[in-house]
């Protein structure tokens, strides 16, 4: 393996048809990173991945409509772990 080769490489990279098998020994996980989303979250294609995290600012104002409604879109992604991080906008947090 040359210096530049990694053994944690993603099952499953862009353009890849066959879906990533959780039942493998690979170790490799794939981490979808988001943030300042400022309630576009909708339109977002979010890729496949184990972990989501968002990193901050997924609101303007951080009301109550605008988490809420961020809270049922990441609910209804696949990922099995999601990480969220307030940002300064979303003060309901």
């Amino acid at each position: 393996m040359s210096p530049h080769e990694t053994p944690w490489r993603a099952q499953n990279q862009p353009g890849d048809s066959a879906p990533r098998s959780h039942h493998s020994t690979d170790l490799s996980m794939r981490i979808v990173c988001l943030s300042d989303t400022h309630n576009q979250h909708r339109n977002l294609d979010v890729p496949p991945g184990d972990i989501l995290i968002h990193a901050g600012d997924s609101t303007f104002q951080g009301t109550l409509s605008e988490v809420s409604g961020f809270l049922r879109w990441i609910n209804y992604l696949p990922h099995p772990h999601k990480i969220l991080i307030a940002g300064n906008h979303d003060w309901l947090f």
